[in-house]
């Protein structure tokens, strides 16, 4: 045996042992042998796909997801597979029994090695000891990446940075003063302590237990005393599929959704359930929208466990820890504090002092440098002090311990509750480290560094309840993306450096580098030297004949390598390419004529080329550009491909158009392939301690997601490519890449399961809480996890939507969706001015007579400054006798508002709650006013209407959707449970998604050509929305009317109408959807559907 084996061949191994043990062959004489392909299996991550994943024991779902984290993506290919396998049993070699690194322990069939699909275990009789034998060792504590050492007394420097133009890239020592209690840095014991609660099978509070807490809490004072009887409310209206309701049985590994309209009591059973934790010894984590509920969430909780405490029903005092990120605390409590009343401390109230007081952190450094202020607050030297006497290594301040920034997690250690909010839970970090289960080393605590948020409230927490589990699916599917910088002409690039750092990798994972980042170099600084060399050749060339503004929009934009296919078909067959609806075969035509990969991840099409031009010597002009050979062919292969397509192409301005569309596809595909071999390469570097990995991953900003789950449903990520900086070409210029991958939706199916299991190594019980968490075509909302409760939502024509157009001087009615964007900001305030004195002066005079408590109005649109531009206009309509509060971005007044009336009342989101008091008409973007907030008058909605004043932005070109829509193609075709063939329905899947990403590439991104498959999965996306938004007037049992104001939204040309749209997402259900549609959303369904036209005995 040569040498040990790297993980990666750990992982290999366990994976074959893994295969003879659940996918076993047998040959003529009875021996198991381990097929490559069925071993392929276990590089997916994808094993809801196989039937008996949900029965497995806990501890082979352990065994499986180290085996999981070891393997190569690449893997996935059983010709990859296989020469993994021939380079650990080592068959080149000259002496192949002693370059078998795998001991013997596998060995390869009788004949050519090159020709086997499989090996014979020989491992014991037991391959899953086998497989935890070889893969155990690199999951030991020591395998984690330790934490940081301190700083001791002394002189440190500061990270050397570009701090502003006034201080340019510098740095500063600063001296630490060593005192009797300091005489030395602190050793890893003063970390925070993390302990792994034990997996427990269930979390089940009876419905009589929640009750008799929140009857207990309800006695607090009259804020409070509406608990019991909304929670008593609430369970006599739930329905569960266990028939009757007598407990919530959370149970271990799964993720179970509780679905029920806004205001129903969601949060009064949230906040209850932590005060049932912490009296049943039980531990909970929430996560709620944002840093604001954080706060809520964590300032009731906290009254109520002190309350239980004061009456003696908690023996201990408890506590509820708000968690979030340490980066942004400075900034929102000087947000916060400005929104007081009053600069003087002792001046402001108890949940200001609280709320003020968990964001504030002093940074001990400051008093030591100068100037005090030279590093940005939240960007504070924490981590990145080295000492002048002992070199580089990077020490973590000693005034940590005692730092309001950390003091968080030292807090959650011990806390009986941890709230934190979607985005710190899906990418939040500890930062200092943690000391993991009482880890040591040689008598002494040894911290563990990088531990995520995730991982620290999975292990510490017995359960995890989400609010609003599909804006936190949302929150997960927008993570999945990240920009890195290819080329520039300015700064260092994230390719160079990982070529830098790669020359201190062991030998193995420098070779698997080398290749990628090589070529991914090349392709990337070429194109951008073309681009900037004056060549002619553009990245994103403008086509008048796409969009109105088109044709100014050279090299702006996102581009895909295929998101232009349709024009270079429209110029290469403009005969053929007439219609809406292109053959598909002409599409896989432009593939065909690309260099060849040696091995293509896409699914394979025979098609026949077209006449017209010698394409096998286009597909030759093309290899060359792309394999240079030490020299730059651009104007070779252009020359030649105008020469090629003469007679195809005879106009001069089309045939450069169509050779610089198709130069440009290649390099782009080209780079595709290899920042793909690059990602997965750096994934199969996380179990080395090294700083030179750590540096490499951290450049390409894997997120969590994509992480845990490197494979999306696709195969392989999607990249998208933009420059930057050509105004400046030679100081300036910059190719960027953003790439989407990873599954966000598997990421949170299996949140109690594999999820789990891969980020801490224990499954949790996950409940996930929603108004709208099943509409089967929103693509980045719809949870696949069964709605196991829910309210139906019953009250008659408690939710109204209507038509409600506003008539131009001409008497057409006014449309904003689909105007150019230079004429919307005038559009926008005719539609105030003409909003105000046609509808909302009457409705709001009627209102007031008939719920005064309840007379105001929403105006919703889709940013800050289309709503600062229709609050322009509302506040200069004729006969205005209502207060107008306008929701901004920031306290200080932006460009686009330098025109707005001064008696425009400008709020922040957090004064929202102040809004019944200042005004009855509040103009807010859709995004921020949609979900989450209340505005309420004790407890009833302070809202009665709602107009949605322009339709929503509803792209095939945003890439956060477009990555959802591909994902969750693939994913629902996976069937419910599994299936005993698991490889052939995750081919199944990854067909699905790329018939979708075809499908999405090729349609028209104009919203009323597009396909229509896709405008429903859009408008889907749209309803959830609008649901939403209608919930901020529902809560308290009120009624609200729904008003649709643009009218682009009800313009039927082209079919392409919301009430249309509707109808045909309608039509798509099976009965078994209907069914569940019209049981968990019931009057907001109908509403929809009455708006549609579609009578009442269709439900």
């Amino acid at each position: 045996m040569s040498g040990e084996m790297t993980g990666q061949e750990a992982g290999l191994a366990g994976a074959l042992a893994l295969t003879a043990h659940y996918f076993p062959r047998k040959d003529d004489e009875g021996r198991v042998h381990a097929g490559f392909e069925e071993a392929t299996f276990f590089a997916h991550r994808k094993p809801q796909a196989w039937s008996q994943w949900a029965s497995l024991p806990v501890e082979e779902r352990n065994l499986i997801r180290q085996v999981m984290i070891l393997m190569a993506q690449e893997w996935t290919d059983a010709k990859k597979l296989r020469a993994a396998v021939l380079g650990l049993l080592g068959t080149l070699a000259p002496d192949s029994d002693l370059a078998d690194r795998s001991g013997g322990s596998l060995r390869l069939p009788a004949g050519d090695p090159h020709l086997a699909d499989a090996v014979i275990p020989r491992v014991g009789g037991d391959p899953l000891a086998y497989a935890q034998r070889v893969t155990g060792p690199f999951f030991t504590f020591g395998k984690r990446p330790k934490a940081q050492a301190f700083a001791g007394p002394g002189t440190l420097k500061t990270r050397t940075a570009y701090l502003g133009k006034e201080h340019g890239t510098t740095s500063r020592e600063i001296y630490i003063q060593g005192t009797p209690g300091f005489l030395e840095a602190p050793g890893h014991e003063v970390l925070p302590q993390v302990h792994t609660r034990p997996q427990r099978e269930r979390v089940a509070p009876t419905v009589k237990q929640l009750l008799d807490v929140a009857k207990i809490l309800s006695g607090q004072d009259k804020s409070v005393a509406y608990l019991h009887q909304v929670l008593k409310r609430f369970f006599k209206s739930m329905k569960t599929t266990d028939g009757a309701l007598t407990e919530l049985d959370l149970t271990n590994g799964d993720l179970q959704v509780l679905n029920a309209p806004t205001g129903s009591g969601k949060t009064v059973l949230v906040r209850v359930m932590a005060s049932w934790a912490a009296i049943n010894d039980r531990r909970i984590a929430l996560a709620v929208t944002d840093v604001r509920a954080t706060l809520d969430m964590a300032w009731d909780i906290n009254n109520d466990l002190a309350y239980l405490h004061r009456n003696k029903h908690l023996a201990e005092p408890a506590h509820c820890t708000p968690l979030m990120s340490p980066s942004s605390m400075h900034r929102r409590a000087m947000d916060y504090a400005a929104l007081g009343s009053s600069t003087q401390i002792d001046e402001w109230d108890r949940r200001a002092r609280t709320d003020i007081g968990l964001l504030s952190a002093g940074c001990a450094q400051r008093a030591l440098m100068d100037p005090p202020t030279l590093y940005p607050y939240g960007e504070e030297n924490c981590t990145s002090l080295t000492s002048v006497a002992t070199g580089s290594t990077r020490l973590t301040c000693s005034f940590a311990p005692v730092c309001g920034k950390f003091q968080q997690f030292y807090q959650a250690a011990d806390a009986a509750v941890i709230v934190t909010n979607h985005a710190n839970l899906l990418e939040g970090r500890t930062r200092i480290g943690v000391v993991l289960d009482g880890q040591k080393f040689r008598g002494k605590a040894r911290g563990t560094s990088g531990m995520s948020v995730l991982e620290m409230t999975l292990r510490a927490c017995d359960a995890l309840v989400i609010d609003e589990i599909d804006a936190f699916q949302t929150a997960a599917i927008s993570s999945c993306t990240s920009e890195i910088t290819l080329a520039s002409r300015k700064r260092a690039t994230a390719l160079r450096e990982i070529d830098s750092d790669a020359k201190n990798l062991p030998l193995v994972h420098e070779m698997g580098l080398v290749a990628p980042v090589s070529h991914a170099r090349l392709m990337a600084e070429m194109l951008l030297l073309w681009l900037c060399s004056g060549s002619g050749l553009k990245l994103n060339p403008g086509n008048g004949a796409d969009s109105p503004d088109g044709a100014s929009r050279d090299n702006t934009g996102w581009r895909l390598a295929r998101s232009r296919d349709r024009e270079i078909l429209q110029l290469l067959f403009p005969d053929e390419t007439a219609a809406e609806d292109i053959a598909p075969e002409l599409f896989a035509f432009l593939d065909e004529i690309m260099p060849a990969p040696w091995y293509d991840s896409e699914p394979d099409e025979d098609i026949e080329l077209p006449e017209g031009a010698d394409w096998d010597a286009v597909e030759t002009a093309l290899t060359t550009l792309t394999a240079q050979r030490g020299q730059d062919h651009l104007t070779d292969t252009r020359d030649a491909m105008r020469t090629l397509l003469r007679d195809l192409v005879p106009d001069a301005h089309q045939q450069a158009a169509v050779v610089n569309l198709l130069v440009t596809r290649t390099v782009l595909r080209e780079l595709d392939g290899a920042l793909d071999e690059l990602r997965m390469q750096a994934q199969t570097l996380r179990y080395l301690d090294l700083g030179s990995v750590r540096k490499i991953l951290e450049t390409m900003r894997s997120k969590t997601v994509s992480t845990l789950y490197p494979l999306a449903m696709l195969g392989r990520s999607i990249h998208g490519y933009q420059v930057k900086g050509m105004d400046n070409k030679e100081r300036e210029a910059e190719l960027l890449s953003r790439s989407f991958g990873g599954d966000p939706h598997t990421f949170v199916s299996e949140l109690g399961g594999l999820t789990a299991l891969l980020t801490a190594g224990v499954q949790r019980p996950v409940m996930g809480l929603s108004a709208t968490a099943y509409l089967p075509q929103a693509v980045q909302e719809h949870i696949h996890a069964p709605v196991r409760w829910w309210l139906p939502d019953t009250r008659p024509e408690s939710i109204v939507t209507v038509a409600t157009p506003v008539r131009s001087n001409n008497g057409d009615a006014m449309r904003i969706g689909g105007l150019p964007p230079e004429r919307k900001p005038n559009a926008l305030r005719d539609l105030g001015r003409g909003l105000y004195e046609q509808q909302l002066a009457k409705r709001l005079a009627r209102l007031e007579k008939q719920e005064p408590e309840r007379a105001r109005v929403i105006l919703a649109v889709n940013s800050y400054e289309q709503a600062a531009y229709l609050a322009s206009g509302v506040a200069q309509a004729d006969g205005l006798n209502h207060r107008v509060c306008l929701l901004v971005k920031k306290p200080e007044k932006q460009r686009y508002e330098e025109h707005l009336p001064t008696h425009v009342d400008r709020m922040v989101r957090e004064e929202l709650k102040d809004f019944p008091g200042r005004g009855e008409i509040l103009i807010a973007p859709l995004a921020v006013i949609g979900r989450g907030l209340n505005i309420v008058v004790g407890t009833r909605s302070a809202v009665r209407d709602i107009y949605l004043c322009v339709r929503p932005v509803l792209s095939i070109e945003d890439t956060d959707w477009l990555h959802a829509s591909v994902n969750a193609a693939g994913f629902n075709t996976l069937p419910a449970g599994g299936s005993d063939e698991p490889l052939a329905v995750l081919r199944t899947a990854s067909e699905a998604s790329w018939k979708q990403l075809t499908k999405i590439l090729r349609s028209p991104a104009r919203f009323s050509n597009m396909d229509h498959d896709l405008r429903k999965e859009l408008v889907a996306g749209m309803l959830v929305l609008l649901i939403q938004l209608a919930g901020r007037a529902r809560r308290g049992e009120t009624d609200m009317t729904l008003h649709i104001v643009d009218h682009s939204i009800h313009d039927k040309k082209f079919s392409s109408d919301l009430a249309t749209i509707i109808e045909q997402i309608y039509r798509d259900w099976t009965p078994e959807q209907r069914e569940i549609m019209n049981e968990l959303y019931g009057q907001a369904l109908q509403a929809f559907l009455t708006y549609a036209g579609l009578e009442r005995e269709t439900l």
